[in-house]
């Protein structure tokens, strides 16, 4: 029970990374580590009372584990994708791809039909689309110094917002965040303990992750083949735009490197502990 305690926790902190980065999904690293169905499904009935005690070292684990990744590794992160965008990104590409084998045996497992496979399909064609939308820049994104009541309001919906897409693999809530403009406001203010936008924020979050798990736990026990073609798809679908946006940060800068001996190794390198840390990691717990 210890073990599998502290396995969740020491899982959940690549979840925490996941969530920093734009264009990460956290939904689809909780899926990589093998942490998914279990968070879904305990947060889903986290009012009954006879699971309250299952559901909790579940849960808190995770919860403690993500918000750890986020507050310890979350500039050391952003220092890396910005001084070394294309390693970086590939190692995360790598993390992202080791998750596909368990992925596609719980799809067939499930025994999918037309609609299994149409909704794969489906949602991966939705991250193909989605990979044509370009973000803005985060380093363009200037602090919200306001605190008026409308302004904290948009805290309270922008965690809801970016929090319930964290939880669908494929879709990244910090691409969410850098869309709305709000960025560098919420990762700011996390190491910075500004309380009048982290208290509205992690209201909205939690409420977000409590609609959101709730839907994907019936749809998970109810329809599995649909749920599972739809974050396949998702999942399949998110490594395009992630192997894109690991040669597109600075396209001058990478044409130049690529010119050094050590360029291709070092990237190569970046999947393989990418691949290696994900299949490490992505066996699941026992209870």
């Amino acid at each position: 029970m210890f073990l599998a305690i502290l396995s969740r926790f020491f899982r959940s902190i690549l979840i925490g990374w996941a969530n920093v980065i734009p264009g990460v999904s956290g939904g689809t690293m909780a899926v990589v580590v093998g942490l998914y169905e279990e968070a879904m499904g305990a947060i889903g009935h986290i009012g009954q009372r006879s699971k309250l005690r299952q559901n909790l070292s579940i849960l808190a684990p995770i919860v403690l584990g993500v918000l750890t990744g986020i507050a310890l590794f979350s500039r050391l992160i952003l220092w890396l994708l910005q001084n070394y965008p294309t390693p970086t990104g590939l190692f995360f590409w790598g993390l992202v791809a080791s998750g596909l084998p368990l992925l596609v045996g719980l799809f067939l497992k499930a025994k999918p039909g037309f609609s299994g496979w149409l909704a794969a399909a489906l949602a991966l064609a939705v991250m193909l689309v989605f990979t044509l939308v370009s973000p803005p820049d985060k380093n363009s994104l200037a602090v919200i110094s306001q605190r008026d009541f409308l302004t904290l309001l948009g805290f309270f919906v922008a965690g809801f917002i970016a929090t319930a897409a964290m939880v669908i693999p494929g879709i990244s809530g910090s691409f969410l965040l850098l869309m709305l403009g709000l960025y560098t406001t919420v990762f700011g203010a996390i190491p910075a303990l500004d309380f009048s936008v982290i208290i509205p924020f992690f209201v909205g979050a939690i409420l977000g992750i409590l609609a959101t798990a709730r839907g994907i736990d019936e749809l998970l026990n109810r329809k599995p083949a649909i749920a599972y073609g739809i974050i396949l798809g998702l999942v399949v679908g998110s490594l395009f735009p992630l192997g894109l946006q690991a040669f597109q940060e600075n396209n001058l800068q990478i044409s130049q490197l690529s010119l050094e001996f050590w360029f291709w190794p070092v990237n190569a390198l970046g999947i393989l502990l990418g691949l290696s840390l994900g299949l490490l990691l992505g066996k699941r717990p026992k209870n």
